[in-house]
């Protein structure tokens, strides 16, 4: 589960902000206590785990080729996303348009033998970026 010690809580916050979701996406945003990460052939699929058992969020990547998604925001328009395999991990990018255009990198790097997945991510709208790092522990992952 997520370490709240290890993570940057306040990055999350300033991502959260820039961003300019309502507060009841804000809210469900907090309530993310962790991630399940697994590449299935060439998908690499990020389930995010909150307290709540019927809220259930799922992305897939393809990792050979771009894809199209919906905002992380929820907002009208889709994303466009890749996903490619590095040395320490998985890197993802989306980016979107109008309204408040911008774009998430995230790197998935799994520590400690995997016992740790730290993601790190940068989120940009328009010119201004913020950088946030969680650390999920022993868990789901």
């Amino acid at each position: 589960m997520l370490d709240p010690v290890a993570s940057d809580v306040e990055g999350y916050e300033r991502a959260l902000d820039l961003w300019q979701i309502s507060g009841a996406q804000k809210a469900t945003a907090r309530l993310i206590e962790g991630l399940e990460i697994a590449v299935h052939g060439s998908t690499f699929g990020v389930h995010f785990l909150t307290i709540i058992p019927m809220f259930k969020v799922t992305e897939a990547y393809d990792l050979a080729r771009p894809v199209v998604m919906m905002r992380r925001d929820l907002r009208p328009g889709q994303a466009a996303a890749t996903a490619g395999l590095g040395a320490h991990g998985v890197t993802v990018a989306a980016s979107w348009s109008a309204p408040f255009a911008g774009r998430f990198e995230e790197a998935y790097e799994l520590r400690d033998g995997g016992s740790t997945l730290e993601v790190t991510s940068t989120i940009s709208v328009g010119t201004t970026s913020a950088t946030t790092v969680q650390v999920q522990g022993a868990g789901p992952c």
